[in-house]
C-alpha cells in the first residue's frame, strides 16, 4: 500500500462498519474464508490480487474490520448496550445503535492509517522490521482500551491478586490453556506446520485460513484453541530460514508469548487487546533482529536446541508464575 488515497480510506469506514455489524471474530472468520478462496485463486491463476486486495484489503483485512469490531464493543459495553466489551464475538447488528457503527468506522479507519504507516518502515536487506497487519491491531486495540476502556491498560486487579493467574474468561475466546497442554499443542502444530511450509509451501498457506476459519467453533460456544499466531510464526521462519528447528521453535515461542500477553493485557481488562496479534508483532520483529545477529546462520543442531530451550524454559517460566 504505497499510496493512501481517499478510495481506501472509505474503504476502510466500511470495514469498520462491517466488523461491528457481524462482529470482530465473526469478520476475522470472514476474512480466512476470503484467504482460502484467493489461495484457491492462486493456485489456478498465479495471481494473487485476490488475497492482496480482497483478504487483507481495507474491507476484510483484520487490521480494519476485526479492529473495528474490537472497538464497536468497547463503544457498546461503555453505553450499556453490551454486557462486556471483551465480548469480540456477538454480532452487533443487533443493537441498532449508528453511534456503535461510527465508531466501529472510524477505528477500522484508524487501523487502515497505522498499517499503512507501518509499510513505510525502511526494510533491511528486504526483510520487514515489523508485520504492519499485527502491529496495527496491536496499537488499536490499545487504543480502544484507553479511550472506551475504564480499567488501563494492563486491568484492573485487586490487591494482592496475581497479575499470572488466570481470571475468569466470560465474553472471550479461551485463551488459558494449563502450561504443559499449551507446549504440546504448540510442537504438534509447530511441527507439521513447520515441514509443510518446507518441503509442500504451495499448500502451507492454506493452514492459516483453516485455522481462522475453525474460530467458528467459539462462536457456537466449543473451546478449542487459538493458535493462528502459532501457525503465522512457523511459517515465516521456517520459510525464511529453511530450518525447521527454527521454525519450530518459533511457533512455541509465539504460543508463550500469546499466553504471557492474556494475563498482561486481556485478561483483567474491559476492552480486547488481542494477544496473538501482540506476539506476531514481537515475532515478526524479533526475526529480523536475529537475521541481522547472523543467529539463524548457526549449525542445524543449534535451531534444535533452540527448540528444547523454548520449550523446556517456557514450561518452567509459566508454570513458575502460575503456581
Amino acid at each position: 500500500m504505497a499510496v493512501l488515497d481517499w478510495h481506501y480510506l472509505l474503504l476502510a469506514l466500511a470495514g469498520g462498519i462491517l466488523g461491528a455489524g457481524l462482529g470482530a471474530l465473526p469478520s476475522f472468520i470472514l476474512c480466512g474464508i476470503f484467504f482460502i478462496i484467493g489461495t484457491v485463486i492462486f493456485w489456478i491463476t498465479g495471481d494473487q490480487s485476490f488475497n492482496s486486495m480482497i483478504t487483507w484489503g481495507p474491507v476484510i483485512g483484520p487490521h480494519t474490520a476485526f479492529a473495528g469490531g474490537i472497538a464497536a464493543a468497547a463503544y457498546a459495553a461503555r453505553r450499556d448496550r453490551l454486557e462486556s466489551g471483551r465480548n469480540i464475538l456477538k454480532p452487533l447488528y443487533s443493537l441498532k445503535s449508528i453511534s456503535v457503527f461510527l465508531v466501529g468506522a472510524l477505528f477500522g479507519l484508524l487501523g487502515l492509517i497505522f498499517t499503512w504507516v507501518a509499510t513505510l518502515i525502511p526494510t533491511g536487506q528486504g526483510i520487514s522490521w515489523v508485520n504492519p497487519i499485527a502491529l496495527s491491531i496491536t496499537l488499536n486495540g490499545m487504543l480502544t482500551r484507553l479511550i472506551l476502556g475504564k480499567t488501563g491498560l494492563l486491568g484492573y486487579r485487586a490487591e494482592k491478586q496475581s497479575l499470572w493467574i488466570p481470571a475468569p474468561e466470560e465474553n472471550t475466546p479461551p485463551w488459558h490453556i494449563p502450561p504443559f497442554t499449551l507446549l504440546l499443542v504448540s510442537l504438534g502444530l509447530s511441527v507439521p506446520t513447520a515441514f509443510l511450509a518446507l518441503y509442500l509451501p504451495w499448500i502451507s498457506g492454506l493452514l492459516f485460513g483453516l485455522a481462522a476459519v475453525s474460530l467458528i467453533l467459539i462462536v457456537f460456544g466449543f473451546r478449542i484453541p487459538v493458535v493462528l499466531h502459532i501457525i503465522l510464526a512457523t511459517q515465516l521462519v521456517t520459510t525464511a530460514t529453511g530450518n525447521i528447528g527454527w521454525g519450530v521453535s518459533f511457533g512455541v515461542l509465539a504460543a508463550l508469548l500469546a499466553d504471557i500477553f492474556v494475563c498482561l493485557f486481556l485478561d483483567r481488562g474491559d476492552t480486547h487487546i488481542d494477544p496473538a496479534a501482540l506476539a506476531l508483532t514481537v515475532i515478526y520483529s524479533l526475526y529480523p533482529l536475529l537475521f541481522y545477529l547472523g543467529v539463524f546462520q548457526l549449525d542445524y543442531i543449534w535451531s534444535v536446541l533452540a527448540v528444547a530451550a523454548v520449550t523446556t524454559g517456557g514450561y518452567v517460566l509459566l508454570a513458575g508464575l502460575k503456581r
